[in-house]
């Protein structure tokens, strides 16, 4: 299996990429709402509420991502010094999961991360891709509390498919 501390180091650095824009776009934002052409005209020009709002919403989500890279951050921190840490048992909230499709043999084994924050992320580490899930997904969902060996459908495209579980980390 991948190293735990290298799919963390992996996520830190999208959740940076992720921040840096979000800072922008932030920025954007709120020079946009306080620009001297964004004051009203009309009664109907709500161009400056609309970009204040906007600013609003890109500062709560920058404020999210530090949230979630100062957790990340702390986890990498953690799992550098536990590179002897025995492989659980059963799927937690921070578990690196590979699962197998029993449908399919041939296919590669899915694997994920099992996160608080960061859902949909996507990184590639050691050439195998490797999903941020939350505990708040269907699939994170399923997958918590499971252990080795433990069948799990997940609903693939539109369909359920089954799966085992084959790694935890």
């Amino acid at each position: 299996m991948i190293s735990k501390s290298k799919v963390l180091s992996a996520i830190v650095a999208a959740l940076n990429e992720q921040l840096s824009a979000s800072l922008k776009a932030a920025n954007d934002a709120a020079q946009a709402a306080t620009h001297a052409e964004s004051v009203a005209e009309t009664k109907w020009d709500t161009f400056g509420l609309e970009s204040s709002y906007l600013a609003q919403g890109q500062q709560k989500r920058v404020l999210e991502l530090e949230q979630s890279l100062n957790d990340y951050k702390n986890r990498l921190h953690g799992a550098a010094g536990l590179t002897t840490q025995a492989p659980c048992d059963t799927i937690v909230n921070h578990s690196l999961i590979a699962l197998e499709n029993l449908e399919d043999n041939q296919a590669p084994h899915c694997y994920f991360y099992l996160g608080s924050s960061g859902g949909g992320i996507k990184v590639v580490v050691e050439g195998i891709e490797v999903i941020v899930i939350t505990t708040h997904s269907p699939i994170g969902q399923s997958l918590l509390g499971k252990g080795l060996g433990d069948e799990v459908v997940v609903k693939v495209k539109g369909h359920d498919c089954d799966f085992e579980v084959v790694q935890i980390d």
